[in-house]
């Protein structure tokens, strides 16, 4: 089975078992429906990723929040996530950009906080992605990567937390969350140990179906 075969039967098995879980709970469960945006600060990790500084671009896309209790929720994501790095020494130039659809599936811990609209959490859960695009930028001239030289799939560790606050019938939301590469991305013979690692921040707005 490739890797990315296998990271969406892991996705999908997950989900499934965050709506499964649902009906055990079902009194006190919530549904919510949302669209997220940010940004990334990316880097590169790893022994071998040195000469290099973060990378700032866009993130974004939507969720779904499944809650087995008030304090416990299941949150799968679909995020266009821009990663990459560029180089730190100004003599020699250069950018690496990666795209991904990136699938975190979270769990989420709300703490309560009486009489309050406010609401924080901390979360934590894997993620797999899917690279859209892997472009160098080198003396200010852009080539597509050489084909098959980056693994086309990444996991990664996702750990944050964040607040929400209720605003009319909408769930308004920022959160701030590091995610962790734990698969180097050279896909060559004796490959060097460079791995994904962005800082992202994002803002968030959904709507419960039921309550």
């Amino acid at each position: 089975m490739s890797f990315r075969r296998m990271g969406l039967t892991v996705v999908a098995l997950a989900a499934a078992g965050a709506l499964a879980a649902g009906p055990i709970h079902a009194q006190g469960m919530t549904t919510e429906l949302g669209v997220k945006g940010g940004v990334n600060f990316a880097d590169f990790g790893g022994d071998d990723a040195t000469g290099v500084e973060s990378r700032t671009r866009f993130v974004g896309g939507a969720y779904a929040g499944f809650g087995l209790s008030d304090l416990i929720t299941i949150q799968p994501e679909v995020l266009f996530s821009m990663k990459g790095a560029e180089s730190n020494d100004p003599s020699d130039p250069g950018e690496v950009k990666l795209d991904y659809i990136e699938i975190p599936v979270l769990f989420r811990v709300n703490v309560p906080v009486p009489n309050s609209p406010v609401r924080p959490h901390v979360f934590v859960g894997p993620a797999v992605s899917f690279e859209t695009g892997c472009t160098l930028v080198v003396g200010g001239l852009e080539e597509d990567c050489e084909s098959g030289s980056t693994k086309t799939t990444d996991f990664g560790a996702v750990f944050g937390g964040g607040v929400d606050f209720l605003v009319g019938g909408a769930r308004v939301g920022l959160d701030v969350r590091y995610n962790l590469g734990l698969r180097s991305l050279d896909n060559s013979t004796s490959p060097d140990d460079v791995k994904n690692r962005v800082l992202s921040i994002m803002g968030s707005i959904g709507l419960g179906l039921n309550r």
